[in-house]
């Protein structure tokens, strides 16, 4: 079979008809507006983790959400260089987190599929573990973050991520109470889920939990650490409330 827009040869596209679901893994980064110098911490992450991975080859799907600064034609060519499976896509409004992931989820094809944020904020064997669980036998593996997580952040990204996690408990019934952490790992059972999800922007995190867990499939979770290095900026008022309509969206959802 061959895959669009990925630079296999004759010899690779046969290859593939033998291959098994621990041999290529799908990550979709999503990306808007990204700080300067992503792309160089993209490439020197996704390298860290193929080698980490050595029976498996990675796939980078990274999607451009309408950014409007800090993407040119050099970053793009500094990745297409650097990874030797990529893909490229990009749109010209910006539709938010959840939309840019089911965009790049509709372009994978393996078996296993992951998608995190552009800095690849954890470190290389949280990812290594999510993995694993997948291959045991989970269909989505999710992060969860620990008090020394919510050291390392502003104030206004814990309050939010403590507000969710109470709203989580109390009102959606969903088996975790920590989906936000921007790294996940699923197979194929769960990549259906993924692409029912409604929710465009933040909030598609919670949705996708809530929606697997309704459809009672197997959710494993993993404790995250961010790597070294790793600077979040504070959470914008403006998201928090824009994304209270889908909010009360996913409480009130069947």
């Amino acid at each position: 079979m061959y895959i669009v827009g990925y630079p296999y040869t004759c010899r690779l596209i046969e290859e593939e008809l033998t291959i098994t679901s621990s041999e290529y893994l799908d990550i979709v980064v999503p990306c808007f507006n990204p700080q300067s110098g992503w792309d160089k911490i993209l490439v020197e992450q996704f390298l860290s983790l193929q080698q980490a991975l050595p029976s498996t080859k990675l796939r980078c799907i990274l999607v451009n959400d309408g950014s409007t600064k800090g993407v040119d034609a050099v970053h793009i060519a500094v990745l297409k260089e650097s990874i030797e499976f990529f893909k490229y896509i990009s749109y010209d409004k910006n539709r938010g987190k959840g939309y840019a992931i089911r965009a790049g989820i509709k372009e994978a094809s393996s078996q296993i599929v992951a998608f995190t944020d552009i800095d690849f904020p954890y470190k290389i064997s949280c990812f290594k573990e999510m993995i694993v669980r997948i291959e045991q036998g989970a269909d989505l593996a999710i992060g969860y973050r620990t008090n020394s997580y919510y050291k390392k952040i502003s104030t206004s990204r814990k309050l939010l991520s403590i507000g969710l996690r109470s709203i989580m408990k109390f009102f959606l019934q969903i088996p975790v109470t920590d989906t936000q952490s921007g790294l996940k790992v699923f197979n194929q059972n769960a990549t259906k889920v993924v692409l029912d999800c409604k929710i465009d922007r933040y909030l598609f995190d919670m949705e996708l939990v809530k929606l697997v867990a309704r459809r009672r499939l197997h959710i494993d979770t993993v404790k995250l650490e961010l790597r070294p290095g790793v600077i979040l900026e504070p959470m914008s008022l403006r998201i928090v409330f824009t994304e209270f309509k889908n909010l009360l969206f996913l409480i009130f959802r069947r």
